[in-house]
């Protein structure tokens, strides 16, 4: 007899669901903050327009991605080790505090390691919320719930460039820190009320018998 934790999820507003869901949007949002603030951050710091452009369009946007796909397959290998719920507390501490020490930067080199973290936090959450979602719902119902997560973390990445836009007139580091203190809110509550379920799950779970869900 399986535990409560075995227990496949049946509809999108399934609590482990809606946690998973929220990670992703909130991951997402973090990625694009900087964005619409370049031409801000490079005169604080003091930088040309061609120092703008290369440092901040591109070293930054290097930084976001140099990690994030090492660190995505060495976490996939991990969740087959270790508790993935444990890994996910941790990828969202790190992208919470990546996103306060991006508003707290006082130079680019600081800003570029901040911004290298937010990408590994991205890259290394990616195969563990899915890893996640796929024990929580049998195999005729996964693509289904694995398209609709990537359009949450689609709507993250345009939700925080809306952030960005509005909230970054109160100053560019405004924004990193909403997103720091959301953040912390995710891993305190995955940490709290997320139920990891067993690995392997539902995949006994045959077509015929697997519930609906919307």
């Amino acid at each position: 007899m399986k535990n409560g934790h075995d227990v496949a999820a049946t509809s999108m507003f399934d609590v482990r669901v809606l946690i998973l869901f929220g990670c992703a949007f909130l991951l997402a949002g973090e990625g694009p903050l900087l964005s619409p603030h370049l031409t801000e951050v490079a005169e604080e710091f003091g930088m040309t327009e061609e120092e703008r452009d290369e440092k901040l369009g591109g070293e930054i946007a290097l930084g976001l991605v140099m990690l994030g796909g090492p660190c995505g397959l060495a976490l996939g290998l991990m969740a087959d080790r270790y508790s993935r719920t444990m890994l996910l507390v941790v990828i969202l501490a790190f992208s919470s505090v990546a996103a306060f020490g991006t508003a707290f930067a006082t130079n680019f080199t600081t800003l570029f390691w901040c911004r290298a973290l937010t990408g590994l936090s991205l890259g290394a959450a990616t195969p563990i919320k899915f890893s996640l979602l796929a024990d929580l719902f049998p195999p005729s119902q996964r693509i289904a719930i694995s398209g609709r997560f990537s359009l949450v973390g689609g709507a993250g990445a345009m939700a925080g460039l809306a952030l960005s836009g509005f909230a970054g007139r109160l100053g560019w580091r405004f924004p990193f820190l909403v997103a720091a203190a959301l953040l912390l809110v995710a891993t305190l509550v995955v940490a709290a009320c997320f139920q990891e379920p067993s690995r392997g799950a539902t995949d006994g779970v045959k077509d015929d018998d697997a519930t609906p869900w919307r």
